[in-house]
């Protein structure tokens, strides 16, 4: 190269066109969607709204916080956690088998083999029907399928944990894909040289590089799973989230107050027990 010459700008370097593109695609989709919903400010700031808010507030101060109110919001904050713990368990029965058979590495035998392995159809066709089960589990929200669990077992905790667990098992067996084919491939190629099946190189190469990613990602769905069963009161699955319903149905807003700090308490305490565990494993 000359001196003084400048040196050849790459292919794809430049990204400041993509960027530009992105952001005026972002800045046109927020507009659609606010002329979409006849989004209008003045409702949010309007006398009317402050009046509302003004009487909401007032009406929460001072919270209610005698020993007959709040003693049994203790044990109905506990059975939204168990809801909560209820639902992951579910979640994971379903993400790991969803995560297995979603990776390509354990079913196509086609991420880190040279080739000579070639998948049957069956192997396709496992590797295909996880990933659609689960994008059909991932794109219904929790709250519809607790709608329609409610139709089968009527009203109660069965139809919240399953309908979390389905939602959560979709999202968790897409990200454990992802987190198994991410792994150093190089182990897994050494065992495979050395004359390792499929499944012992998986067993042993994949597996325990992914361990760590997974259960970190797991716990956090856990305290997703926390905040979304406070939501499946609507359905009559109890806890803190039912007995918020109920008194907003009578007005009480001190007692909202008391239930609302009861529940921010609890998420806080299992979102830095759940920090703990990711910290721990990794």
């Amino acid at each position: 190269m000359q001196a003084g010459a400048r040196p050849e700008r790459m292919q794809f370097g430049d990204r400041r066109p993509f960027r530009w593109t992105f952001a005026a695609a972002a800045v046109a989709l927020v507009a659609l969607g606010l002329y979409g919903v006849e989004f209008d400010l003045g409702l949010l700031v309007g006398e009317r709204a402050r009046g509302n808010a003004a009487r909401f507030f007032e009406g929460c101060w001072p919270p209610r916080t005698d020993g007959p109110f709040v003693g049994p919001l203790f044990g109905l904050a506990l059975d939204t956690v168990c809801v909560a713990a209820l639902a992951t368990a579910v979640a994971v029965l379903l993400g790991v088998p969803l995560g297995i058979l979603g990776c390509r590495a354990a079913t196509l035998g086609s991420l880190f083999v040279t080739g000579d392995i070639e998948s049957s159809w069956l192997h396709r066709g496992l590797y295909l029907a996880a990933r659609a089960v689960g994008a059909v589990f991932r794109s219904v929200p929790e709250l519809v399928w607790a709608m329609l669990f409610v139709r089968v077992f009527g009203l109660g905790p069965s139809p919240a944990i399953l309908a979390i667990g389905v939602a959560y098992g979709g999202m968790l067996g897409k990200v454990y894909s992802e987190q198994l084919e991410a792994v150093d491939p190089r182990p897994v190629t050494a065992l495979e040289s050395v004359g390792a099946g499929r499944a012992a190189a998986f067993a042993w190469g994949i597996l325990p590089q992914a361990f760590g990613p997974m259960a970190s990602y797991t716990a956090y769905r856990f305290e997703c799973a926390v905040r979304a069963s406070a939501l499946m009161g609507l359905v009559g699955a109890g806890g803190l989230g039912q007995r918020i319903q109920f008194s907003q149905l009578d007005n009480e807003y001190a007692e909202i107050a008391t239930e609302v700090a009861i529940l921010m308490a609890v998420v806080v305490a299992v979102e830095w027990i759940s920090d703990e565990i990711k910290r721990r494993i990794a």
